[in-house]
């Protein structure tokens, strides 16, 4: 939960351990990014497995991942795509292994997305996937093996490895009427992963 006494520039993200009834506390306080309170951070979001928090700095690129379990295993980086376009935190593979990032470029048009691995063999790993100019993105949802990830462009689903690489763009035929302009909306998995 964010709380402000009034005083803050920003929020600050409490937590509540144990029970719902507990005593909040401070777990991150955006005001310390700055000597002058006026940095705040992007979306924060709990890995599917509870073992970490994340959250990124839109405009500069900065992001971090905090271990839950062992804070020496949290990760901080300045992903150079995401410090030049800015991003805004998606999600969590199921596994909870990579974070995905939708890239921003002016005011809110979304071109593309970055896959950040946290845990793993390939920790520390990012990749993107730049969508065609006249496509913008808009949903991502993955596969519940964590092995793709299937991002709607408006018009195309487009097929991602958990390595960022293109498998498949399924260009599907939408109504659209006079007054109607026929959009894809969130794909779907097959409870098996199979289909989409």
């Amino acid at each position: 939960m964010y709380m402000n006494d009034g005083l803050q520039n920003q929020y600050i993200l409490n937590v509540l351990k144990g029970k719902w009834n507990a005593t909040p506390e401070p777990f991150l306080d955006p005001n310390q990014l700055s000597s002058d309170g006026t940095v705040n951070i992007g979306a924060v979001s709990v890995s599917k497995d509870g073992k970490w928090v994340a959250y990124n700095i839109p405009i500069g690129g900065l992001m971090r991942v905090i271990s839950l379990e062992d804070p020496d295993k949290s990760l901080e980086a300045v992903l150079p795509n995401l410090a030049e376009h800015g991003a805004e935190f998606v999600g969590w593979s199921p596994d909870s292994t990579i974070m995905v990032f939708i890239q921003v470029v002016g005011l809110r048009e979304y071109r593309g997305y970055t896959l950040y691995t946290v845990s793993g063999p390939e920790r520390g790993t990012w990749s993107e996937y730049l969508l065609p100019e006249d496509q913008t993105a808009a949903y991502s949802v993955w596969a519940p093996d964590s092995e793709l990830l299937a991002i709607n462009s408006g018009k195309k689903i487009h097929i991602l490895t958990r390595q960022g690489e293109i498998v498949r763009e399924l260009e599907l035929n939408v109504l659209e009427t006079e007054n109607h302009q026929g959009l894809i909306r969130v794909p779907v998995w097959s409870g098996q992963g199979l289909f989409v």
